[in-house]
């Protein structure tokens, strides 16, 4: 007998939450109509993607009368207001804490408000958003929110070995308003609207000086895109199951703000706009074969973006490669290119349930390599044989309060080599607005 269903009962939900998660299951009053297997779980996987629902418990009734089965679908008592507490403690001075609070409103349409704090040396942030899932137009949602990042890469000590200090300090302002949909069963889409404000302050030179003034750069404008994205990996860091894929399509228009220290060669303020475009291309699969999980990476930019004032401005600012867990706390400069195709095997040796060996390895080719000359401006090389390695080796134990690590990792880079990370949490930053 084929699963047909009548409809869904509900138990613990009123007349218009009901309403609204028809809609999930597409089913409309004015057009009543069997729903069938595929149309049960494609509601219902899509109901409980999104945390609130987490809560509901399913069963399957047939009703003698028909012949065809109903879904009953009943809520357990629960808060309308959660609190999470977290953070990551590391062997680098990269540790911080998270504290983030989100508020629910069901009615016929679901209203989620959220705040979330991180605070430590090297990472601050805080941000709030707002989702309104909307009652009129089935699945899509808008998401405006407003963010404050921070990094300060000279705090970003190293607590086993010296390492070169970076005289980095980067805020980030943003202020957005995502538009999202689905596109059939697995992808999204979202259109985002973002204004920028960012200030960069650093130094030109590879050795820090307490008489140093450091250069300003002031990065103003609007930021649009489109961005069509799948993701069911199993975790949000160290997966070892599932895929992942992004295209994204961005416009840039900034303005640019540069006031030079008594590191930079040209002393001339400048100001002036600057517009580009932007294509990023990402895919990220595993696949399971019991004790071992190959996997695989694999990532491409093409965009037309200008130099800025110096090559200090400009390579801080140029899209970046992240292939390891510590990449965003790291200055990589042989990772940052305005066109660039990257790649890795990801290697997963299941030793435990909830422990794996990882052996990885990657390559970046940047297509335009930046370098710099005597007077800290831009060249662009474009050489076939410039490509650059990174590998880590390491084991990771999924524990209750987050993974724990302990790898080596390696980057085919002059001041950042080698280095051994032990770390307690999730390793996770926010992306920087011109990411």
């Amino acid at each position: 007998m084929p699963f047909v269903f009548d409809g869904i009962r509900y138990q613990g939900f009123t007349e218009k939450q009901a309403r609204y998660i028809n809609r999930l299951f597409g089913i409309r009053p004015d057009k009543p109509r069997l729903l069938y297997h595929r149309d049960i779980l494609s509601g219902y996987y899509e109901l409980v993607s999104e945390e609130y629902f987490h809560n509901v418990i399913p069963s399957i009734a047939l009703d003698t009368t028909t012949n065809h089965f109903v879904l009953n679908l009943a809520r357990r008592p629960q808060q309308n207001f959660h609190v999470d507490f977290g953070g990551v403690i590391a062997t680098r001075n990269i540790s911080n804490i998270f504290l983030g609070a989100s508020f629910y409103r069901f009615n016929k349409s679901l209203l989620q408000t959220s705040v979330g704090f991180q605070t430590g040396s090297f990472y601050k942030s805080a941000t709030a958003r707002m989702r309104l899932d909307n009652p009129f137009i089935t699945k899509f949602y808008i998401e405006p929110s407003v963010t404050f990042n921070s990094w300060d890469y000279l705090e970003s000590e190293d607590l086993l070995q010296d390492v070169t200090a970076t005289v980095l300090r980067r805020v980030n302002r943003k202020a957005a308003i995502d538009f999202g949909w689905p596109v059939g069963r697995h992808l999204k889409a979202t259109v985002r609207v973002e204004g920028i404000s960012n200030l960069d302050r650093y130094s030109n030179d590879t050795t820090f000086t307490s008489t140093a003034i450091l250069d300003e750069l002031k990065l103003k404008g609007i930021k649009t895109g489109i961005r069509l994205s799948a993701n069911d990996l199993d975790r949000k860091q160290y997966p070892r199951r599932g895929k992942a894929m992004s295209i994204s399509a961005d416009y840039f228009s900034i303005t640019e703000d540069y006031t030079p220290g008594n590191t930079a060669i040209n002393t001339t303020p400048f100001y002036g706009r600057h517009n580009w475009f932007r294509l990023r291309l990402s895919a990220e699969q595993y696949f399971n074969g019991g004790f071992y999980h190959p996997g695989y990476i694999v990532e491409g930019v093409f965009s037309n973006q200008p130099s800025f004032q110096n090559y200090r401005g400009t390579i801080i600012n140029a899209p970046t490669f992240h292939p390891l867990q510590d990449s965003r706390t790291l200055l990589l400069e042989k990772f940052r290119s305005f066109n660039y195709l990257a790649g890795g095997i990801r290697n997963i040796f299941v030793l435990r349930n909830k422990l794996d060996f990882r052996l990885e390895t990657y390559l970046f080719k940047p297509l335009d390599y930046l370098s710099t000359d005597e007077n800290q401006d831009v060249v662009k090389i474009n050489d076939v044989a410039k490509a650059y390695l990174a590998a880590t080796a390491g084991f990771v134990h999924h524990s209750p309060i987050g993974p724990i690590s302990l790898s080596v990792n390696y980057y085919d880079d002059n001041h950042n080599k080698w280095g051994v990370l032990l770390h307690v949490g999730f390793l996770l930053f926010d992306h920087h607005s011109l990411e």
